[in-house]
């Protein structure tokens, strides 16, 4: 049980984790109650600053961001960035469990600190948010991401606190990641994600070459950031695009109800039946795969030439490669000059080297296999290709 109350001096303002039931001044000194209504996890922060605070209501709730004076440039771009996020999970999980949510920016002398959630409030670094160049609309808005990440925490991680067992990360980190690129996506929109998820898969290729022992599946995973951000990233991605949106979504929102039963900490199995019940027999065996064991594909776009047809219509015929085992359907895509998407279809495709011809309304410049990254790729840089002509 938390209950703090905390004196600071006159021109600061303390923000602590749960609600702000009193707030007094008492010689010359201001003073502050915050009170949980539940048990919380045994960690906190506590900051004091002299915070200025911007707040809005959004969807029910006061949304309160406590900022250095001079760092106002994003905080548009956090309110935002909160209120899509309380909005997606309350619809989709459940509601959110306060009345307020508070972003307190922490000073950059604590160098390796990056972003915290705690129950109705998240502390993120200046130099994570508040002092990034988020002006151009061609890069990944990492404030809006970060943000988003940090919020969807109050729903995994506090409405939902898994048991203390292998796994456990996949329930707060990784359905954190989920919620952060389906809110990212909303917003930004698919080219977005894909950015988001290249770093990702990036980082999850370098980081298991840094493994001392075999590495754990997800379902297993302990303190492996490689493995409960960035595989786990792309695995619910994954999982996104082969069930669909609305299908994790409700399993994942069963997972949340179902763990309110008396002393029962869901744990990484919950997860997994949770989403076999909203999948079918073939689609089950995939999630098992990319959840019980280490799966790398590889896919090559070996080749790729268009020819103009009579009509004015463009043939394109693909040379693709695979490494899977069984035929899966992934997605190959076609691209103008523009980046305008002229194809994007599931294709099924087997070990070994396959045809694929597709007919497109412009002329084509670039074919790729998996170009938003749904499967773990060892080599995403020969996944696409100039179309010859």
């Amino acid at each position: 049980r938390f209950d703090v109350t905390v004196s600071t001096a006159n021109d600061q303002r303390v923000v602590a984790p749960g609600r702000l039931v009193r707030e007094w001044a008492h010689d010359g000194r201001r003073s502050f109650r915050f009170l949980t209504d539940a048990p919380i996890p045994n960690q906190f922060i506590i900051a004091t600053a002299r915070y200025a605070v911007t707040r809005e209501t959004h969807h029910g709730v006061i949304v309160e961001i406590y900022h250095h004076p001079g760092h106002a440039d994003n905080i548009a771009r956090m309110m935002r960035a909160a209120a899509d996020t309380l909005q997606y999970c309350s619809a989709n999980f459940g509601p959110y469990p306060h009345d307020t949510l508070r972003v307190a920016e922490v000073s950059a002398q604590f160098r390796n600190f990056s972003g915290f959630a705690q129950p109705g409030v998240v502390f993120l670094g200046e130099n994570r948010g508040f002092l990034i160049d988020a002006r151009n609309p061609r890069r990944l808005d990492l404030v809006y991401r970060r943000v988003a990440h940090e919020v969807a925490h109050q729903w995994w991680g506090y409405t939902l606190v898994p048991a203390d067992a292998p796994g456990a990360a996949l329930l707060t980190e990784t359905l954190t990641k989920y919620t952060e690129l389906m809110v990212l996506r909303k917003a930004y929109g698919r080219e977005a994600v894909r950015q988001s998820l290249t770093y990702e898969l990036d980082l999850y290729l370098s980081g298991r070459t840094g493994e001392t022992g075999a590495e754990p599946p997800l379902a297993r995973v302990d303190n492996q950031s490689y493995l409960y951000y960035r595989k786990g990233a792309i695995v619910m991605h994954a999982l996104q695009d082969l069930l669909g949106e609305a299908a994790v979504d409700t399993a994942l929102r069963n997972l949340l109800h179902e763990q309110g039963g008396p002393g029962h900490r869901a744990t990484s199995a919950d997860l997994l039946r949770q989403l076999h019940a909203v999948a079918t027999p073939a689609q089950q065996a995939l999630i098992d795969q990319w959840m019980n064991d280490v799966v790398l594909y590889d896919f090559t776009m070996e080749s790729a030439r268009s020819r103009k047809l009579a009509d004015g219509r463009w043939l394109v015929t693909m040379r693709v490669s695979a490494s899977n085992r069984a035929a899966e359907m992934i997605d190959i895509g076609v691209f103008s000059a523009d980046e305008r998407q002229l194809h994007l279809a599931k294709h099924a495709l087997h070990g070994g080297t396959q045809e694929v011809a597709v007919i497109v309304d412009r002329e084509p410049l670039v074919a790729a296999v998996d170009p938003y990254i749904c499967r773990i790729d060892r080599n995403r840089l020969d996944n696409s290709r100039r179309v010859e002509r």
